[in-house]
């Protein structure tokens, strides 16, 4: 989906100013001429590619160009994302649903910080699971809680060696 830009008297649109939306912005030009704007609040970002008339030259109506039907939801999602922006000026964070591979990266930096820190594998688990739940299951009769903090860890080191760059490749 791709943004029209045209002249601010335009009959149809939202006006957007560059100059004046509140928030950290860049603005990027495309090697077929279009641009790719970013908007973000530090957290959540949108991104919106532009045609027709340029950021550049001041204020413009902004319309959009479907032409094909495919991951509808998805374009609508950021429609919505842009028009609660536009309207209003904040990134809603209920349009912008949690990364859902963000809680096993935190368990992994949060084992990596413990164990470069030299604390014992249960202060990890405290940390990561709660201390109800490293109360009930640590001394049990599995093994279970155990392995997973020796997974962050072992994944939290990973990250620390390089492995983060596979992560920033896979977004």
């Amino acid at each position: 989906m791709t943004a029209r830009l045209y002249r601010a008297g335009a009959a149809h649109g939202e006006v957007i100013e560059l100059a004046k939306l509140p928030c950290e912005k860049a603005l990027f030009i495309k090697p077929d001429g279009g641009e790719r704007l970013i908007l973000s609040d530090g957290l959540k970002t949108i991104h919106l590619d532009c045609a027709g008339r340029s950021l550049l030259e001041g204020a413009a109506r902004i319309g959009f160009v479907m032409n094909r039907l495919e991951h509808l939801d998805a374009k609508y999602r950021a429609l919505r994302r842009l028009e609660m922006f536009l309207r209003h000026g904040v990134f809603d964070a209920g349009l912008f649903p949690p990364d859902p591979h963000a809680r096993k990266l935190r368990a992994h930096l949060i084992a990596l910080d413990g164990w470069r820190r030299g604390e014992r594998q249960r202060e990890i688990a405290v940390r990561i699971f709660g201390r109800k739940i490293v109360q009930d299951d640590w001394t049990g009769g599995s093994d279970f809680l155990r392995s997973r903090v020796r997974r962050h860890i072992k994944r939290g080191r990973e990250l620390m060696n390089g492995g983060y760059l596979e992560l920033l490749k896979s977004r």
